[in-house]
């Protein structure tokens, strides 16, 4: 229900939710939790609250981490702080090493 929840952009109902879960759920769902709380505050407007669950998983070695730059990076363009948006871009594009960045064609 959570993931149709927000597929359906009931974002604050979401929140909750995720909330909730993250609470009572086991440790190791967390990180997946902490994303969709971000995704929640991000497109029900709170590109502040967003940006700081989204720097956290940043710091992550989770499958979380790149998703969570991305949505960090929808955040600083929200916020017109676009030189910070393209760096974020930037160094996914180099982390994930696409061939066009490195050189190669």
């Amino acid at each position: 229900p959570l993931d149709e929840l927000i597929q359906e952009n009931e974002w604050a109902e979401a929140l909750k939710v995720t909330r909730f879960r993250y609470k009572t759920g086991p440790t190791a769902d967390r990180p997946a939790l902490l994303y969709r709380e971000a995704l929640c505050l991000e497109f029900s407007g709170d590109t502040k609250g967003a940006s700081e669950v989204y720097a956290k998983l940043t710091e992550t070695t989770g499958a979380e981490s790149g998703p969570a730059r991305l949505g960090l990076a929808r955040c600083r363009l929200a916020e017109n702080r676009i030189d910070e948006a393209r760096s974020l871009l930037s160094g996914m594009m180099l982390l994930a090493e696409i061939p066009s960045v490195k050189g190669h064609n």
